[in-house]
């Protein structure tokens, strides 16, 4: 995600979703806090979801190669077979 549009993102949901802290002339620390904590969480999360996708991702090219190279070799060895007889 581009810095700016989490930029965006963060102020539109301050504003939109909680208006309580920004109509206080002076939040409460724990409220910040709280709230800062749960977009750190959110954005973390899917940064841990996108890692693991691409594991994933590699786990599955790996598999698919070896896949293929199964079938290359029975065909390779049906071949020889059949030659040698």
């Amino acid at each position: 995600m581009e810095p700016y549009h989490f930029s965006v993102t963060v102020s539109l949901c301050m504003f939109v979703c909680d208006t309580d802290i920004h109509a206080t002339p002076k939040p409460d620390e724990r409220a910040i806090m709280t709230y800062v904590s749960s977009y750190y969480h959110a954005f973390s999360s899917s940064a841990q979801t996108e890692t693991a996708a691409k594991r994933i991702g590699t786990v599955l090219g790996v598999n698919q190669e070896n896949e293929r190279m199964m079938e290359e070799y029975e065909e390779m060895a049906s071949n020889v077979r059949c030659g040698g007889l």
